[in-house]
Order: structure tokens, then sequence, then C-alpha cells
């Protein structure tokens, strides 16, 4: 017997690929937490030195303790661990009746865009450390090094908005709305200052898009038991 129903004959979708599909409650969880260990941290640290500011202007501004920047540094790492869940729920849900190579994208952006959250980690626990020996040029160095990690940033994004925008054009896995909205933020994402506005956006859409999958998962399910 072959393992395509009648009804995915046309896109060849395997009956594994219905059958083992995240939860409507993966889906906003992960996106929850996500958004709110992310903004959190960002609130209360707030912004950095910019890149003209001299090391040793940055050291006498320094006023983080140690137990402040490794909590923080935690909590980023979390944020990055689960936004790679999210993504692999995201393109397990972006799959669903559709084998669509854009999923796979989309997944990827998201691990880009975790490998840059943690990037920020390591340049935080760096200029506490350059903070702590009292050296101004590493201290500088890291400040600038701190501002480039924004440069990987800018490549998840851009994969993540795009891949999903365009994978759910194609697949009605999202509404046209959303989707529109995606690419326009994905073709900013790598745009230099543009991207600002993509990074500050992205814990809002990623919330957004999991409540609208996580609704529409539950509106087929119940219509249709045996997917369950």
């Amino acid at each position: 017997m072959s393992n395509v129903t009648s009804s995915e004959a046309g896109h060849h979708v395997p009956r594994s690929d219905r059958t083992f599909l995240p939860s409507g409650r993966m889906l906003v969880g992960t996106a929850a937490a996500y958004a709110v260990l992310f903004i959190a941290v960002f609130l209360v640290g707030g912004s950095g030195p910019d890149t003209t500011t001299a090391g040793a202007k940055i050291i006498a501004d320094y006023h983080k303790s140690n137990a402040a920047v490794q909590i923080s540094g935690y909590a980023l790492v979390i944020a990055a661990a689960v936004l790679i869940f999210f993504g692999a729920a995201l393109r397990r849900a972006l799959r669903r009746g559709h084998a669509d190579w854009l999923a796979d994208a989309a997944f990827g952006g998201t691990i880009a865009m975790a490998m840059a959250i943690v990037g920020f980690v390591v340049t935080a626990y760096a200029m506490h450390d350059a903070v702590k020996t009292g050296d101004a040029t590493v201290a500088q160095s890291i400040n600038i090094l701190d501002h480039a990690n924004f440069v990987p940033a800018m490549l998840g994004l851009c994969c993540t908005f795009l891949a999903t925008g365009l994978s759910s054009l194609r697949t009605g896995a999202l509404p046209r709305w959303i989707c529109l909205v995606s690419v326009i933020l994905g073709v900013a994402s790598p745009l230099g200052p543009a991207a600002f506005a993509p990074f500050a956006l992205f814990p809002v859409w990623v919330i957004v898009v999991a409540a609208i999958l996580a609704r529409r998962m539950r509106a087929i399910n119940s219509q249709n038991p045996a997917n369950n």
C-alpha cells in the first residue's frame, strides 16, 4: 500500500510528514519563551557604547556586575536554543502537506540567528573580562567586535523572513498579509541601518506566526481527527 494519501498525492508528501508534527503549544510556547527572554535581556542591558568610543571611557562607564553579565548571558543562550526548537517546529508546520524546500531555508535562518545571539554573549563575557584587566585597547576592540555581531543576525533574519514568507505564499500556510510583511522584512534585513527594524520586530513576528500556525493546525486537526 502506498504511504501517500490520495489528498496529498499531488504534493507527494509521505504519511510520516503528516504524523510527526509539532503541537500548537510547542509553536506558541517556544515563540513566547524566545521573545520574553530576548526582549527582557536587551531591555535590561540597554544600548552599549558606539564604535568610536575610546577604550578608557568604555571601562570608566562600565558598571555591570559579574552576576548580571552571567545571568543575561545564560538567558540569551537559552533564548538561542529555544529559537532553534522553534525553527524546527516552524519547518514542520510549513511543510504540512507541502514538501517545500523553502521551509528548510527558514529553519537554517533560525539557526544562523541563534548563533548570532550567542555571538553577543561571547563578546559580553569578553568585555567583562577586558574591563577587569583595565586594558583600554582590548576593551575598544571587543566593543567593535560586539557591533560586528549584527552581521550574522542580518543573515539569519533575511533567511527566516524571506523563506517563511515565500514558502507560505506558495503553499498558503500563512495569510497573505503576514507573507508580504515577512518578505518586506526579509528584504530589509541585509540593508545596513534598515536591518534594525527587522531585528526589533523579530520577537513579535515569531509570536504572531506561531499563533497563526497553531490556530490553523488546531482547525485542521479538529476537522480531521485521524491526522492528530
